[in-house]
Parts: structure tokens; sequence; C-alpha cells
């Protein structure tokens, strides 16, 4: 669940850079009524950050989509990337009939079939990549996950919505109750739909664009096939590999596969990177995908590791089987192309260091009183 506070007036000033904190606080309770916040986060949880003199008047634009072929596997994930963060408010939700508020900000239709297909979108990469999920329920992942499918031997259609212009204000979208009636990014600007720099909303509502077109939607077509695909993704490289010495402390680490990665599940539970021995340590997953070879790179931002000079220190980086294609199946059995998990041994499906292992991989945290033999918080399937 993701909340939005959306300030009325600008935050900082245009003549000095301004720093803010986030607290939320202990009170805040989960929908069964009990605490949102317990443990070690018992007291709340809060973060700062700084806004510069800038006031951010870019349009979004997209930069890439799922999928970007003539026909594909039904149970293909659809994903439009963009280039900045979006707003969540306005580019996620449901469209499930016998549900309201039915969400259309971005639509799939099917040719000659009355209303959108139905299922869910939710936002992943940064706040950079929406991802539809449909609600037919069709098979299952070698994890034993259930696979959803869109319609077989269809004809699709993606629609991004722009969203309506505040024509005092452009490109910044128009405000209606609690968000708006089309994509925007963070900022509140509308979505750039052709990407020439200018938001043209929904209608011609900007004067700058009466001479271009009706609106400044994004659309694209594919059609579905009835065959469903089933391939379990592969890593392709892994930099550093394993055992690296000498790394870059500030690079992040990167992890190849060998097709499209759905973005909801590159997430901090499934991407890890773990000290060893253990210390308090921040990572964030993200992903890049390429169209062209039609793979994604994971990319786990950190903190500057210790270096040797200091002491240094291992790093495990950590991929767990809830980590899927865009075909929504799972990495099981653990498998790297050319590498000795090969998947070959059905008996041995965790890869430890880049060994096959019937066992879940393990790590010493130690030496030192502190210290226990321990299981990686993860499950390297």
């Amino acid at each position: 669940t993701i909340f939005v506070f959306a300030p009325v007036d600008l935050l900082g000033n245009p003549t000095t850079d301004t720093n803010y904190t986030v607290a939320l606080q202990p009170g805040i309770k989960k929908a069964n009524g009990s605490n949102a916040f317990v443990g070690a986060y018992s007291s709340g949880y809060g973060w700062t950050f700084e806004v510069s003199t800038e006031v951010d008047l870019i349009p979004p634009k997209v930069i890439s989509w799922i999928p970007n072929v003539p026909e594909e596997a039904r149970n293909i994930t659809v994903e439009i990337t963009f280039n900045e963060a979006m707003d969540p408010m306005s580019s996620t939700g449901s469209y499930i009939e016998g549900k309201n508020p039915l969400f259309t900000n971005i639509a799939i239709t099917q040719k000659d079939v009355v209303g959108n297909v139905q299922g869910s979108l939710e936002i992943s990469n940064g706040y950079k990549t929406v991802g539809f999920t449909s609600i037919d329920a069709c098979s299952k992942d070698p994890c034993g996950d259930v696979i959803y499918c869109l319609p077989a031997s269809a004809d699709l259609t993606v629609t991004a919505k722009a969203a309506t212009l505040d024509n005092s204000n452009p490109p910044q979208a128009q405000l209606i109750g609690v968000s708006y009636n089309g994509l925007t990014d963070a900022s509140g600007n509308s979505l750039d739909g052709n990407g020439d720099g200018t938001a043209c909303g929904t209608a011609d509502d900007s004067i700058a664009c009466q001479d271009k077109a009706l609106n400044d939607n994004y659309a694209w077509g594919f059609k579905t096939t009835n065959a469903i695909n089933d391939t379990v993704p592969q890593i392709l490289a892994l930099n550093p590999g394993v055992g690296g010495q000498e790394i870059d402390q500030n690079a992040a680490l990167e992890i190849s596969f060998d097709t499209y990665l759905k973005g909801s599940t590159v997430n901090s539970t499934n991407v890890s990177v773990w000290p060893d021995p253990l210390y308090s340590m921040w990572f964030s997953p993200n992903k890049e995908d390429d169209v062209n070879a039609k793979t994604t790179k994971v990319l786990i931002g950190h903190p500057a590791f210790i270096s040797n000079a200091e002491g240094g220190y291992d790093y495990y980086p950590v991929v767990t089987n809830g980590l899927k294609s865009a075909y929504q199946i799972c990495m099981y059995p653990s498998m790297q192309v050319g590498g000795a998990c090969n998947g070959s041994n059905s008996s041995a499906p965790y890869c430890c260091n880049g060994v096959p292992s019937a066992e879940v991989c393990k790590t010493l945290y130690g030496p030192g009183p502190l210290y226990e033999p321990g299981i990686l918080p993860g499950n390297i399937k």
C-alpha cells in the first residue's frame, strides 16, 4: 500500500536548498488494528531529504514497453517504463467488474470486445515501471505460484492516458478530487505521449498544442497466442563475479538475465546484498530492460562498501525464487548460463557461490561472540 502526501504549496524556496524530514509516528495502525511499526521500528520511521531551488516542469515520457513484439505468449506481463518517477495515485489501480473505482488511466482493450481486460496495475523500479497483471488464472510456475493470462489469441491495445492540463500552469495536470484523470509524474506533470517535450493533455486543452494531435496518450498493440511461456529465467552474467576481488566500492552490483523480468518482483525481498560480518546496510534493487536483446539487468545500489584498507568485508548478493520473468515464471531451479548451476541436477536446486546445493545457502557471520552461523536472509532457489 502506497500513501502519497501532496503539499498544497511548493516545497522549499527559489533561493536556497531546503531540508525536510518525514516522520511516520507509532500511532499508525494496519487495517486489522495492529501497529504498523513493531520491533526495532516500534517508535516509528523517519527519513530526511533535500529539495533544490528548481521546479520540475518537464513532462514524463515512455522509454520502453513490454511486449514490444507483434505476437506474444498469453502469460506475458504488460509493462510500461517511464523516464522518471511517476505519481502512484495516477498510475496504479485495478479494473475489475463490480469493484469501484474502475481504474482507466492505463487501459488494455480487446478488439471487438466491450470493456477493458480485467486486472490490476502495480508500480515498481523506483516508481518508473508500471505493470499489468490480469485476473485470469491459467497455470502455475515451478514454485507452485499462480500464473495469470491475457485473453488467448486476442488482438489487444494498451493505452496510457495523459491527464487533463491545468491551463494556468502547464504541463501541470488538473487535480480532480484527490488525483488525476491520466498519468502524471511525481511532480504532477501530465504525460508527454509523443515525447516531443510538450504535454498536450487529453483533448488539446493546452493553448500550446492547438496545432497538434487531439491528445498526448501513448498506445501500442500486439496479439497473443494460445501458448504459455514456461521457460525458467537464467542468469547470464554477474558483476562482480563469484569471489570477485578489489571491486569498486561504490559501483552498483549487476545481475544480467536472459529474459525480461517482472518489475514488481525486482524488490528488496527478492534481490538483496548482505555483508559478512553482518552490519546495518541499505540496498536498493532496480532493473534496466534491453529491448533489443529482450533481456533485463538488475542493478543493486548500496552505500560505499568497506575497503580492504579499512579491514575489508565479504558481501553476499542474494537472489530468491521470488524473482520472476515477465512471463511470471520463478527462478527455480537456480541456473546460470555457462555456469556450474545449470539446473541439470534437480536434487540441488540452490546455487551457492556458483556451486549447486541441496540446502539453503549459508554464510558464517563471524568470527566473534556477536555472530553465530546463520542462514542468509533469503532462499537462493
